[in-house]
């Protein structure tokens, strides 16, 4: 390993160039009429557990089981004890907020639900919003999307929950898909959302366009990874063959101490996002991490203190890390992990087969007007089969001058690994760029 000096850099430099409805019929119409219009994809269901009958369910299972393809089950406040799963296009919301909480819920103290299973399950391709609920998940998965292509929406949802028996389940939202086995891709948007749980904040695995926005990731017990993206997704039984082409663009969310998860997984190093490749998998695609804030703050009592490698690992997909703030995120407690060596942001793999010696394959991506600063070991570092210099311009490193030689609390070092090529990291900026939007520096 070595310590990109400024003197290095100067010579790379020279080197490099509707309304709702109680379920009453419509004036003038019978319910012959009422369902013929139902079944054409009109139909309102309310859900309340304090009333039935006349076009009102008691549980959100049998609101699904009411509407058609692309109606609209609007769910009134309480706790809902059950599990649901959603076979048709249809939005699933809460409704009269004004008076509380929508609550799905499921607290399981004994055996976790196996990956496969989530408290919501979505089997179909037709179009689902899921938005204004709350999903209380205790050793279960929060939304399931698995081995099909999916069309997926979820907005201002949180997810809150405990994972506390072995084996580990219980993130928030997971979506697989392999298109050569479920004929078409997956597509996902999750925006505005919280997460809170004991496993993944939001998995991606496969032939999955992905827009991840302007959500909050805190996982205020477990401290567990905030988003994985890779070709197969994640959880014993919920993966696929690695699909051939993942799009994800993570953008505008405020990420929290993710990335410990020391209570469990003690003297492991884990990350905020994690960009995996899969050793022999020939998945391309594009990602995009931007506008984010990475955090590292003093843990609650009864948690353990956030400690993450990295906020951002990126191995073998192509993609572009701007305008995210980095600062003040790795502490000298961080541990190499199974992946990746600290940094703040770590661009590569430590993983290889262990046969062959063969390394996952090097990433292709842009590293540029981020804010760095106060990170303990290094700022970016650049993992050793990363063997073609990267762009890492414009970025602000604490200071003015750019990078430093040494840790001096700060700037930020960038560390090469052994075998890594030195990045390009002339020019630096002068001032905090991530929230602006110049395009120079």
């Amino acid at each position: 390993m070595r310590t990109l000096t400024l003197t290095s850099v100067v010579l790379l430099a020279g080197s490099l160039v509707g309304a709702c409805s109680d379920g009453a019929l419509e004036p003038g119409r019978t319910a012959k009429d009422q369902s013929e219009t139902d079944r054409e994809g009109r139909q309102i269901v309310v859900v309340n557990q304090l009333a039935q009958g006349n076009g009102v369910a008691r549980t959100i299972q049998q609101g699904l089981d009411m509407v058609a393809s692309g109606g609209t089950v609007k769910v009134k406040p309480g706790t809902y004890n059950e599990r649901v799963h959603i076979d048709r296009g249809v939005t699933l919301e809460g409704s009269d907020l004004e008076s509380g909480s929508v609550i799905i819920s499921q607290i399981l103290t004994t055996t976790p639900a196996p990956a496969t299973v989530g408290v919501i399950q979505i089997q179909t391709t037709d179009p689902v919003v899921i938005r204004d609920l709350k999903v209380r998940q205790d050793n279960i998965r929060g939304v399931n999307a698995l081995f099909r292509g999916v069309d997926l929406t979820v907005e201002r949802v949180s997810f809150d929950g405990i994972s506390n028996i072995s084996p580990i389940v219980g993130n928030g939202v997971s979506v697989t898909n392999n298109a050569g086995l479920s004929l078409r891709r997956a597509r996902l948007v999750v925006r505005e959302s919280r997460f809170s749980v004991g496993g993944v904040g939001i998995v991606i695995g496969g032939d999955v366009d992905a827009l991840v926005e302007g959500n909050e990731v805190e996982h205020v017990r477990s401290r567990a990874v905030c988003v994985i993206v890779n070709p197969t997704g994640q959880g014993a039984g919920a993966t696929v063959p690695a699909g051939a082409l993942t799009n994800v663009e993570i953008k505008g969310n405020l990420f929290s101490n993710c990335g410990t998860d020391a209570l469990r997984f003690a003297g492991r190093g884990f990350n905020a996002i994690a960009i995996q490749g899969a050793l022999g998998a020939e998945t391309r695609g594009f990602i995009r991490i931007s506008g984010n804030t990475f955090r590292t703050t003093d843990a609650i009592p009864g948690a353990p203190d956030a400690c993450p490698t990295s906020a951002i690992l990126f191995e073998f997909y192509s993609g572009v890390i701007e305008r995210n703030v980095v600062s003040n995120v790795v502490r000298s407690c961080a541990v190499v992990g199974p992946r990746n060596s600290p940094g703040a942001i770590f661009v590569g793999s430590l993983v290889k087969d262990a046969v062959s010696g063969q390394l996952i394959r090097a990433a292709d991506v842009v590293v540029r007007f981020n804010d760095f600063g106060q990170n303990a070991i290094a700022g970016l570092r650049i993992g050793s089969n990363q063997r073609t210099s990267l762009d890492a311009t414009c970025n602000w490193w604490g200071d003015p001058t750019g990078p430093a030689d040494s840790p001096d609390g700060i700037r930020d070092r960038v560390l090469v690994d052994a075998g890594g090529a030195d990045p390009q990291v002339l020019p630096f900026a002068a001032r905090q760029v991530a929230g602006t939007t110049d395009a120079a520096c």
